[in-house]
This record gives C-alpha cells, structure tokens and sequence, in this order.
C-alpha cells in the first residue's frame, strides 16, 4: 500500500488553479516531471508495523490520515483562502501537530535518526575493549533478563570488535517507535513560540520540498544533521501552501530581525524568492512548485541548471 509521507492534501495546497498537477524537479536526477499529489512522496508500506509487534499494521498511517491530516487540512485551506482569518488555541494546536510530523515522518529525517542511533551505538560497542568491561556487561545482562549468557567475556570481546563497526540499527526501533514521543514534544515546544504567516503577493508563489520543514539559523539552511528545535537563533520556516508560508520563532527574538514580526504579512518577488530558495537548498531530493517556470527560474538561480 502506498503511505505518502508527504500528505496528498498539503501537496494539492501547491497546484495552480484548475490543474491537477504538480511540476517537480528532481535534482539527483537532473529531470523535470509533471505528476499528481498523489504520484509523488510516497513508499510503498513506509509505515507498516506488521513486525513492529503493535498488531495494527496500519497504526501509524491510520493515524496520520485520521487524527494529524482531517484536522491540519481545513484549517490550512482556511489560512489560505483569508488572509485575515484569525486561529484558535485549538486551530493552532492542530496545526502544530501536523508540523511536527511533516518534520519527522519523511525519508530525509529517518536517514539522520538511523545514523544517529547506529554511530551511538557502535561508538558505545567501541569501548567494551577490555575484559573487566565485558564480564561486567555479561553480568548486566543477565541480572536484567535472567538468562544465562552462552558467551564467555572473552568471546564477547571477540565478538564486539569484528561486529560493531556492521551494527545495523533496527527501524522499529529508531524510527517507528521515536516518531510519536519526538512529534509530541516538538508541538508543545512550538506551541511556546511566536508564529508569523507570511503571505506570497499576487502572481508570486511559494514552492515546497520532500523536506519543507527548514531549519534557518544565521542565514544557513541546516538539511544534513538534527538541530535543535529550541536553539533560540533557529528560525522555522514551513511552506504551507502556494499563497502562504509560516515562520516560527522564539518571541520578540529572531522574527523580529526579518521584520516578519506579525501575525500576517504580505511579501513581494524579492522575500518570496529567497524562502522558495531555501527550499530548494532544503530539499533532499525533490523540488515541487505549481508552475514550472517559477521552479525553473529559481533552480537557475542557485545555478542547479
């Protein structure tokens, strides 16, 4: 079954008036495409939990389509269409939730928590060098489980030092299960801080990515490493649709430096371009926008072609 870990709601947010497609770029390739929201960000059982041992193999999708997506869905449409529309506690809450996991919930994060969670561990097999620290590890582990271990220290040791540069971190594990409590706190974090909508004047458009949550701190997009959601020099910077775009900020700090200060704003060809191009640096492999010759400019001007 196809799980879009880009929701196919969010995407149709970027289409042109009466088109039912997307114009999409992508860079590994160097190719240009046209496709539907709902023939692109998407794998095929990305959130199956069938040996994960919840029971529910669809958990996640279910949940994503029917507590995150129904409820960020009008309320997105809504910012979109009024400009002057104001957001309940609730209303915010909602969207927060779906921010969250429009972070966590892509292949460009699931590539930085596997190699977090596998250089941590190898890192921690690295220093079970010596014999004392491995019976000690031996003794650990049965004390915990109550099963008697059939490898002697020495064996063990044997063991660590041809395994542990191979260790290979379970999914389930580091991406599946960490998924809920990270998305969790992120939206009681953003919940916290200011939020500014910025919106595209007539006949300019924001464009978005396979990773739209961007992470702006002093002018430098961070797309290679986790950075911290609470570094107060941080911008976040969410396209949500082709008509408006949210910044999130720590109050009267940095929002205020980008004269983004306000609950909506109006921005011109000059402020959209730079945020579309920060996308476009944002993005892990794919460039999507409404037109193509808006996503073509751009990409010529961070001299991709």
């Amino acid at each position: 079954m196809r799980d879009h870990w880009l929701s196919q709601f969010y995407l149709r947010g970027f289409l042109e008036n009466n088109s039912e497609k997307l114009y999409v770029y992508n860079l590994k390739n160097k190719s240009g495409f046209f496709k539907s929201p709902k023939s692109i960000c998407w794998s095929e059982d990305y959130y199956n939990l069938f040996n994960a041992g919840f029971g529910n193999e669809r958990l996640i999708d279910d949940y994503f389509k029917y507590t995150v997506e129904d409820k960020a869905a009008p309320i997105i449409k809504k910012i979109s269409s009024d400009f002057n529309c104001s957001l309940t506690i609730e209303d915010k809450k909602n969207l927060a939730v779906f921010i969250s996991f429009l972070r966590i919930k892509i292949p460009k994060f699931e590539k930085i928590a596997k190699e977090f969670a596998e250089r941590g561990i190898q890192e921690y097999l690295k220093k079970l060098t010596e014999l004392k620290e491995a019976e000690n590890f031996i003794k650990d582990y049965e004390e915990k489980t109550g099963l008697k271990s059939d490898m002697t220290a020495e064996d063990f040791l044997v063991f660590i030092k041809n395994r542990s540069k191979y260790y290979k971190a379970s999914r389930d594990i580091y991406f599946l299960r960490r998924m809920f409590p990270i998305g969790k706190k992120q939206v009681d974090l953003m919940l916290d801080m200011d939020w500014s909508f910025i919106y595209a004047s007539p006949k300019r458009a924001f464009i978005t990515c396979d990773n739209p949550f961007i992470m702006l701190k002093e002018g430098k997009v961070y797309n290679d490493k986790i950075v911290s959601i609470l570094d107060p020099k941080a911008i976040k910077i969410i396209p949500l649709s082709k008509n408006v775009c949210l910044f999130i900020g720590f109050k009267n700090k940095n929002l205020d430096t980008l004269n983004t200060y306000r609950k909506f704003k109006s921005y011109g060809g000059e402020s959209i371009r730079l945020i579309n191009t920060t996308s476009i640096d944002n993005s892990d492999e794919l460039v999507i926008g409404s037109n193509e010759k808006i996503v073509q400019k751009l990409l010529k001007i961070k001299k991709i072609i």
